[in-house]
């Protein structure tokens, strides 16, 4: 057995070649299992050594190969070392990662796996659920006079009633459609709005959001439309900071542009 250890400096080498290195382990070797009728029906295992599966030839002609072999219907494994068997029965992790990782899946809406939908029976059409607005910003913004920049837009809005209201049953790409206003024209990209930030799990309380609002955007929390606090990632302030500098004064509005400056202080 081995230690394979790398240092990657960017999510390009985990998705292109990291993910694809663990998923294959190793299909250098086959092993076949069948009943020998010969011998008493005793179990036998044949080991058979693959070459270089990596060349997508060299792995198709030796799939070919198998599919014409008298053992393609027998149940296959793999060998493995000793200290593979001993890190299994004692339940360590193959990998071992210090990335974080959020799956968005950028599928049609009704096939996305956090997205609830309820259909009425008599008319076939969406059933809307009561809304609970204790945690929406946009209901607690009216309390502390937010300037118009700082209300959910009538999109947003929108989206809000289009779904249920528990940030559980949101998927991602909805998550993303309702992210803090102040944010809007700042970090348009899904990509970048999860790379860079993180939501809390919880969404806060209707006292805590306004105590949190503020009509200066450059003291007001992060809050998106379900009452959840956004925070930036320690290692994504470079990051950030890059973005923001090629970001022009003609692009954004006042309020956008005056928290720009300020990030970038």
């Amino acid at each position: 057995s081995m230690q394979n250890s790398q240092v990657l400096t960017n999510t390009n080498g985990v998705s292109r070649y990291v993910v694809k290195y663990i998923v294959k382990l190793d299909q250098g070797n086959r092993c076949v299992i069948w009943s020998d009728s010969h011998s008493g029906a005793v179990l036998k295992v044949e080991k058979q050594f693959l070459h270089n599966t990596k060349i997508s030839r060299s792995f198709k002609n030796e799939t070919s190969l198998f599919r014409k072999s008298r053992g393609r219907n027998h149940p296959t494994g793999r060998a493995i070392a000793f200290t593979e068997m001993q890190s299994l029965i004692l339940g360590f992790y193959e990998v071992v990662t210090n990335i974080e990782f959020v799956q968005v899946p950028t599928k049609p809406f009704e096939n996305r796996s956090t997205t609830s939908i309820k259909l009425c029976k008599q008319t076939g059409k969406v059933i809307q659920p009561t809304p609970d607005v204790t945690s929406s910003k946009g209901d607690m913004a009216t309390l502390r006079k937010l300037k118009k920049a700082q209300v959910m837009t009538k999109y947003q809005e929108l989206t809000m009633k289009g779904t249920v209201t528990k940030s559980a049953t949101y998927d991602n790409v909805t998550l993303f459609s309702i992210r803090p206003v102040e944010m809007m024209e700042l970090f348009a990209k899904l990509r970048d709005y999860y790379r860079w930030f993180r939501q809390d799990k919880t969404p806060m309380t209707a006292a805590e959001i306004s105590e949190g609002l503020n009509s200066d955007v450059t003291k007001c929390m992060w809050i998106d439309g379900v009452g959840r606090r956004v925070r930036m990632r320690k290692k994504a302030l470079n990051s950030v900071s890059r973005h923001l500098e090629n970001i022009k004064r003609m692009d954004v509005g006042d309020l956008s542009w005056r928290l720009r400056n300020y990030l970038l202080r």
